[in-house]
């Protein structure tokens, strides 16, 4: 048994507070925990159908195609066990995708580890949502001719995003996935992003592969809480790589963040 199915059994609670408790597990989990004396079950129904859906909502909304791909059997029962079990403690509804993620992950059910593509999948969707609710302001009017010219060989501009962007790295090509894919047939196959917000009217996401050297420069920028010199960036490449020839590294740090900015990365110089 649950401790949210004995919270209410303890002794020395009020018996408001039990009925509170008897209540609530019940509506979590009415085939676990006995209905509360005295409340009618129509009632009991009602209010679990109305608080599920609207828990569970917030679910099938971040993540329609691993809902898709898991079919609908195993995905009521996963968000069935979700309702009953999860301790959620974030007073935000969005953190509920979050939770109902790192939920699914901490599983062992043998029809979620035939799924080995799973994690990402659920990752790269939640992701999505990230990017939507990023309150993070954008510049506008950022002058690319200008930022060009700074990733000139005797320039050191610092460097710093202008826009919410990020690094993603997957060992699946989850980002080209759809509903109606068909991911009996698809194999591993490691994919580098970068997701951003356009800069349109309805800031919608965009998101671009990318290698992982880029990978690796875009997570320094993403990182750095102040302005990072182009130098600096250079020098962690070089750490980084060791083998390489500095004046090389260079010349790959610049023409890769020209690339980056070509398809639409902002930055402050």
């Amino acid at each position: 048994m649950s401790a949210q199915q004995t919270k209410y059994q303890s002794a020395h609670l009020p018996e408001f507070q039990r009925l509170q408790y008897a209540f609530t597990a019940h509506l979590r989990d009415p085939e676990a925990a006995a209905a509360p004396v005295g409340i009618k079950s129509e009632r009991l129904a009602t209010y679990r159908e109305l608080l599920f859906n609207n828990v569970i909502n917030f679910v099938d909304i971040t993540f329609p195609i691993a809902k898709a791909q898991l079919g609908e059997a195993l995905w009521s029962r996963l968000t069935n066990r979700f309702f009953a079990d999860f301790n959620c403690t974030s007073p935000f509804f969005y953190d509920i995708s979050l939770h109902f993620r790192e939920f699914t992950e901490s599983l062992d059910w043998p029809d979620l580890l035939a799924l080995p593509w799973l994690e990402s999948l659920m990752h790269y969707e939640w992701m999505e949502l990230v990017a939507d609710i990023d309150d993070r302001p954008m510049a506008l009017g950022v002058d690319t001719n200008a930022l060009d010219e700074a990733l000139s060989a005797d320039h050191d501009p610092q460097l710093q995003l202008a826009g919410p962007a990020w690094a993603l790295a997957y060992q699946w090509r989850v980002h080209e996935w759809r509903e109606d894919s068909d991911l009996s047939v698809v194999k591993q196959e490691s994919v580098c992003l970068m997701a951003l917000r356009a800069d349109d009217a309805a800031l919608s996401l965009q998101i671009h592969e990318i290698t992982p050297f880029a990978a690796f420069l875009l997570e320094a920028l993403t990182q750095a809480e102040a302005p990072l010199a182009l130098s600096e960036l250079i020098a962690r490449i070089c750490s980084a790589m060791p083998q390489a020839h500095p004046q090389e590294v260079a010349t790959m740090v610049r023409t890769v963040l020209r690339d980056l900015i070509a398809h639409g990365l902002r930055l402050r110089h």
